[in-house]
């Protein structure tokens, strides 16, 4: 009960809904590279151990850029780094077709790489910026609702992105 109460008081605030609000509409295009990359790409590049290597690819980079934005959270604000990565990921999407209708492998690499290296920000930044605004008791209750902005989002959209209703029906 003491979680509900703390819940309803947090979503209440602008803080949160701002947080939210960001989650929501900033990781869609991660989202959707990291499930949907080889679907896309083989429209284009008809070679699959290129398409598995992008995979890989997407893995490594996905950690990577937790660490790089986890340790760049000490030497920046969250508003520069937030900005920073929010232009370099809409700059990407809309990079995505003269990309791909070029046809050239390593550009697609390099999309997919900035994508991954840009998106991974998010959960670095998020719980940082969570822990610093509504402290160690609120923490856990806020973080997890930031969390859920990708099923909000999925649920939005009606599409599954995450593969989370697969999962769930296993």
């Amino acid at each position: 009960e003491e979680a509900y109460e703390i819940f309803k008081e947090v979503t209440k605030k602008r803080d949160f809904k701002l947080l939210f609000a960001c989650g929501l509409f900033s990781t869609q295009i991660g989202f959707f590279t990291r499930i949907c990359y080889k679907s896309y790409g083989f429209l284009y590049y008809r070679d699959d151990s290129f398409l598995t290597l992008i995979g890989t690819m997407i893995t490594v980079t996905g950690t990577i850029s937790r660490l790089l934005w986890g340790g760049l959270i000490d030497y920046w604000t969250f508003k520069r780094i937030y900005w920073t990565i929010i232009i370099s990921l809409l700059l990407l999407t809309i990079s995505i077709h003269p990309i791909t209708e070029l046809g050239k492998t390593s550009l697609y690499t390099i999309w997919v790489f900035g994508i991954n290296l840009f998106e991974g920000g998010h959960f670095s930044t998020f719980p940082v910026v969570a822990i610093h605004t509504y402290g160690d008791k609120k923490f856990h209750i806020v973080y997890c609702c930031l969390l859920y902005t990708s099923d909000a989002a999925d649920d939005l959209l009606c599409v599954d992105l995450g593969g989370r209703r697969i999962i769930k029906k296993k």
